[in-house]
């Protein structure tokens, strides 16, 4: 894959759609129109990824790979009102999406195997888990029917292998995505909150798969991070019992856990950071940073200011300021506790 492909986001509640809301200025756009999340949810890429090359045990294999095709299903399907949830993948990638990931579960997968264990039945619902037992116990005389009730796969692959097919996959639905967008050779794609910016270990396996991943990271002021979580996050990733300090210094412990690698992240040659705020105060600065590092002609940058609108995203800043007196509490706890993180006007 020669194309460059840009990861950008931030810490929950930072401020990263600011550089999503930038990259839709651009002719033609470069922003896959979701979050592109196969790799870091729950049940995808990485965590397969660990199953095979690091845990080994076969069961844990077959459940790996059920839950990832599962999740695949399910961020394939189109969304919308009284439907069931999906982010429309298969559309957005012109088809290609559930195609390429059938082939590549299949070129994964040796052989499979008879097996049943208590971890499917616990996975079933009551009638189905009750079923198999009447079946066992009334109706399957040949125990090892009972015992290979399902079809389990075996991996064999080296690591190198699986990362040369988990680099395969993703070229092959980025490149249906490329071509459903319209997207000019050379110009990157930008896949909003990606990869997580947490961890420089994933970030290396992530090049793993995307060998040209460039990451764009936003932070914020953690006092207005904490009002913005109370007011539009109806307090996520807050304590919501305890006094009120308790419930404010487990957004510090929270804050400062999602930056435990952040300097060594920040000083990666494949990755620009910002402030929320320097963004906004000083676009006319910072935007050519944006345009240049994702190695975009800013002549490209023809709708400026129609998306991303400073004026009002500076409105969010510095919200701490002008608080009731509980709130003013709050803050200046967190002013004690992330002294380092606070933002320097």
């Amino acid at each position: 894959m020669s194309d460059t492909v840009l990861s950008y986001g931030g810490y929950y509640s930072t401020g990263g759609s600011v550089v999503r809301d930038i990259l839709r200025e651009t002719e033609p756009r470069i922003d896959f129109a979701t979050e592109f999340r196969i790799l870091k949810e729950k049940g995808g890429l990485f965590d397969l990824y660990h199953t095979i090359c690091e845990h080994y045990a076969p069961e844990n294999l077959s459940l790996a790979l059920n839950e990832f095709e599962w999740l695949m299903n399910n961020f394939a399907k189109p969304g919308g009102f009284l439907r069931k949830t999906g982010f429309n993948y298969q559309r957005l990638s012109g088809g290609t999406f559930l195609p390429a990931t059938k082939k590549f579960i299949a070129d994964l997968v040796d052989f499979t195997y008879p097996m049943s264990w208590h971890y499917q039945r616990f996975q079933a619902n009551y009638f189905k888990d009750v079923s198999w037992q009447v079946q066992d116990r009334f109706l399957t005389r040949d125990r090892r029917k009972k015992m290979g009730r399902f079809n389990a796969p075996i991996v064999t692959a080296t690591k190198v292998q699986v990362e040369e097919k988990f680099a395969l996959y993703l070229e092959e639905i980025i490149r249906g995505i490329r071509a459903e967008m319209g997207l000019d050779a050379g110009l990157p794609l930008g896949l909003h909150n990606s990869v997580p910016p947490f961890s420089n270990n994933l970030i290396d396996l992530s090049k793993k798969f995307l060998p040209n991943l460039k990451l764009i990271i936003t932070d914020r002021d953690p006092r207005d991070i904490y009002l913005n979580y109370r007011k539009d996050s109806y307090s996520r990733y807050i304590q919501n019992y305890g006094s009120s300090d308790e419930r404010v210094r487990s957004f510090c412990r929270f804050y400062r856990s999602l930056r435990v690698e952040k300097s060594e992240v920040v000083r990666r040659p494949d990755t620009l950071f910002f402030n929320f705020e320097d963004i906004c105060l000083s676009p006319d600065q910072h935007i050519p940073r944006l345009l240049e590092f994702i190695d975009i002609d800013p002549d490209r940058h023809i709708n400026k200011g129609k998306v991303f609108n400073p004026s009002a995203s500076i409105k969010n800043i510095g919200m701490w300021k002008d608080l009731d007196r509980e709130s003013e509490r709050d803050v200046c706890i967190i002013a004690d506790e992330l002294g380092e993180y606070l933002y320097e006007y």
